[in-house]
């Protein structure tokens, strides 16, 4: 199947990597992306790569920005975190086809009754709607699942753990087939 384009708008520009804060600090400072790398012990490559967004800050870079400019690595660490996570919700919402959208029309009964459930928000806007009705079907399947397991065998609760957590994997897939229908 083919994905069609997703209409919901979402601008991949406004999420800010931050080797961008690395260079505004640089410039804040008079200091050279060579000055930074002999004060960290990297090479001016490195620095290069990440102020332009081609690498992440690892932990270890980090440590060295702090000991280098001063700012922890809390911060450092924090801003990367900050950063993929921003992009693993634009990658969700950009991953949303018009067809899916489309298929909450169809479903317009089954989500006025998990309205009044509280489960989806009357609110919210189409892709907001079929990213809520990925997370409730992925439950779904989840607890299908450890049913399963329940009732066919004396499952230690580790395995469980487990198997919830493989079911919340394979459901983040299946949830998306299953919107489709």
């Amino acid at each position: 199947m083919v994905k069609e384009k997703n209409s919901v708008g979402l601008s991949r520009e406004f999420i800010i990597h931050p080797g961008e804060t690395i260079a505004e600090i640089l410039e804040d400072r008079d200091m050279t992306q060579r000055e930074l790398a002999v004060r960290t012990g990297v090479t001016e490559k490195h620095i290069s790569t990440v102020i332009n967004g081609q690498k992440n800050i690892s932990a270890a870079f980090a440590r060295k920005l702090e000991y280098a400019l001063g700012i922890e690595t809390s911060f450092w660490m924090n801003l990367q975190a900050n950063y993929d996570q921003e992009l693993i919700e634009f990658e969700d919402v950009n991953n949303i086809s018009d067809e899916e959208i489309g298929v909450l029309k169809k479903l317009k009964e089954v989500i006025n009754v998990w309205v009044s459930y509280g489960w989806l928000d009357a609110g919210a806007n189409p892709a907001a709607m079929v990213l809520d009705l990925r997370g409730i079907l992925e439950s779904v399947i989840c607890w299908i699942h450890l049913k399963f397991l329940m009732l066919l065998h004396s499952v230690p609760s580790i395995k469980i753990t487990m198997w919830i957590h493989m079911c919340y994997l394979h459901g983040r897939k299946c949830a998306r087939c299953l919107l489709k229908i």
